[in-house]
Order: C-alpha cells, then sequence, then structure tokens
C-alpha cells in the first residue's frame, strides 16, 4: 500500500471516529445549565419563598423511563425535600412555593434544586443552587384584647438648672435669721431687716443678743440660699 493511501485511510478513519464525539460534544455545549430564583433575597423561618427553576430535565408522569420530579432542599444537598416540582416546558421550567422550616436559625445558607434520571444518575446541569438569607422574626404584636401591664406609677420632677426665683423680703428676712441661728448657738433675739438689691437677692442687717452682748452683721441672702433656708 503507497504512501498516499495510508494517509487518506487514517485521514478517513479519524474524521469517522471525531465526527460524534465533535457531535456529542456540541450536544453538551449547547444544554443550559439548570438555575433557580426566588421571589425574595431572604426571610424568617416559617415564611414561604417562590423558587422558580429553568434548564431542568423535562418529567414526563406518563412514562417511566423519565427524569424525576426536580426536588428543593435547604442548605444540603441531601438533606429533607421541603418541596417537588415538575419541570416542563421548551425552557424545561418550574415555579414551586417553599416554607423556609419553622426553627430554622437566622443567618446566610442556600436554597438548592436537585434532580435525577430513571437511572439514578445526576441529570446534567444539576444541582441549581442559590443563596438565601434566614432573618430573625419580628416579635409579635399583642392579642387584641389582651391586657396591657403598666410600669408602677412614676414621678418625674424636672429642675430648672440656673433659674432663681423672685426673692421676697419676708423670705430674705428668714434665711438671714436662720443663717445667724446656724452660725451662732447662743444667739437670741435675732431681728433682721432687709432690702432688696435685685429680683433675686436681697442685703439683710440682722442683729441679735449673744452671751449678754448685743451683735450685728450684714448679710446678702440670694433666692437659692432663702429656698435651701426652709428646710
Amino acid at each position: 500500500m503507497t504512501s498516499f493511501r495510508k494517509r487518506s485511510l487514517f485521514l478517513v478513519c479519524t474524521g469517522a471516529v471525531s465526527v460524534p464525539l465533535v457531535a456529542a460534544a456540541l450536544a453538551y455545549g449547547c444544554t443550559a445549565v439548570a438555575t433557580i430564583s426566588f421571589d425574595k433575597a431572604g426571610g424568617p423561618a416559617g415564611s414561604t419563598v417562590s423558587v422558580t427553576g429553568k434548564f431542568f430535565g423535562t418529567h414526563d408522569a406518563a412514562t417511566d423511563n423519565t427524569n424525576g420530579l426536580a426536588e428543593i432542599r435547604l442548605g444540603s444537598l441531601t438533606g429533607p425535600v421541603l418541596a417537588t416540582a415538575a419541570p416542563a416546558g421548551t425552557d424545561r421550567s418550574f415555579t414551586v412555593q417553599v416554607q423556609i422550616p419553622a426553627g430554622t436559625p437566622a443567618g446566610d445558607t442556600f436554597i438548592a434544586a436537585t434532580q435525577k434520571r430513571a437511572d439514578g444518575t445526576r441529570v446534567y446541569g444539576t444541582p441549581a443552587r442559590q443563596s438565601f438569607k434566614v432573618t430573625a422574626a419580628a416579635a409579635p404584636a399583642p392579642a387584641a384584647g389582651a391586657p396591657t401591664f403598666l410600669a408602677p406609677n412614676r414621678v418625674t420632677t424636672t429642675v430648672p438648672m440656673n433659674v432663681a426665683e423672685t426673692l421676697t423680703l419676708a423670705e430674705a428676712r428668714q434665711a438671714a435669721r436662720m443663717k445667724v441661728k446656724r452660725s451662732s448657738r447662743g444667739a437670741r433675739g435675732i431681728r433682721a431687716s432687709c432690702s432688696r438689691r435685685t429680683r433675686t437677692s436681697a442685703t439683710c442687717r440682722v442683729r441679735w443678743t449673744s452671751n449678754g452682748k448685743k451683735r450685728s452683721k450684714r448679710i446678702v441672702v440670694n433666692a437659692q440660699a432663702s429656698a435651701a433656708s426652709a428646710w
């Protein structure tokens, strides 16, 4: 056999083998990978989320030789099945409502959709996964008609800072006498005469007797001092 015939036979054989391989590669290359999406990115345990899947294997319930149902799971590819769906149509899609199990801890997790062929192997392009955030549950609102418990009665007193009341002359005389009485324990016959300096202060001349001697003293009384003397 000439070298030309050998080369020709080699090219024919190579072409015969490569054509099916290329066809298979093109078939797989044109097959879309399965995807899922949600109507919301997260929710608390017990809430419901709508899951939409596309490009899964078509399920035909009329025959046993078919792909299985798409199975929806939370946080695991092998965990409990929360819902099932039958992909159909040209985009082999489905939409199903899934409830997040009660007691699921808050945090980041994922929802997955798995599917198997009739022989138990995975459908091409599956599983599909998408992140999902389980949020903390809101505090329950009080039931209608439920008794409302109030905190014990409290009286809050607001004392204005640096604001003095008007000082009367009677208050000034009382404050001046009290000041002398506190500073001189043996004081007797304490008398005070006062004149106003400002709205909140007065000047008082106080006279008293102590140890048989007459004494006098000039005292300036402020409104704060007057109020303190009442105690």
